[in-house]
């Protein structure tokens, strides 16, 4: 499928990429698939926006709103990293859960194959041009690494910490609605 990247996207994507460390590719591949990159979109099963949150999902996950794109990209950014945790890494599966649901990840293995076949392609048209190598259905698993490599776990633990303040920001915004 031919993916066209509006340019005001690109930076958008460029976080979520560096954000969730799913591929530029597979992101695009995504937002084209669900719903060519319309902030406006609701489908019929009531998804909004360009990148299709149902609203209790965007509530759990974002703040704001889910036609606005970046509000979108964040609680994307919040909602991929936790099925990346859930799922040990593994793309195919994350994806296939943002799909079906996390407990019904197994129906959406057509969508998250779709994407992926997409990403590997590297057909993009428009404003930019991606290269892309093979992405591994396991991709955004950790490298393997020696006991001793504490670089590495200070990292991990980092990024796990700025998760759960990213998660703490998004549940205090939701209180001061209530």
């Amino acid at each position: 499928m031919p993916v066209t990247v509006p340019s005001a996207y690109v930076p958008l994507i460029n976080r979520m990429s560096r954000a969730t460390g799913i591929p530029f590719a597979v992101i695009a591949c995504q937002a084209n698939l669900e719903s060519g990159f319309d902030p406006n979109a609701v489908s019929p099963a009531g998804a909004e926006g360009w990148l299709q949150f149902l609203p209790s999902t965007f509530a759990s996950y974002g703040s704001g709103s889910p036609f606005n794109p970046s509000d979108a990209a964040g609680a994307y950014i919040n909602f991929m990293r936790s099925l990346l945790r859930s799922f040990g890494g593994n793309v195919q599966r994350a994806l296939a859960a943002y799909n079906a649901g996390p407990g019904n990840w197994q129906a959406g293995i057509g969508y998250a194959d779709e994407i992926l076949s997409c990403a590997q392609a590297g057909y993009f048209t428009g404003n930019i041009v991606v290269p892309s190598g093979p992405v591994l259905v396991g991709q955004g698993a950790p490298p393997p690494v020696q006991p001793d490599d504490w670089s590495y776990w200070i990292g991990q633990t980092a990024t796990h910490l700025q998760d759960l303040a990213d998660s703490a920001r998004i549940h205090a915004t939701a209180l001061g609605r209530l």
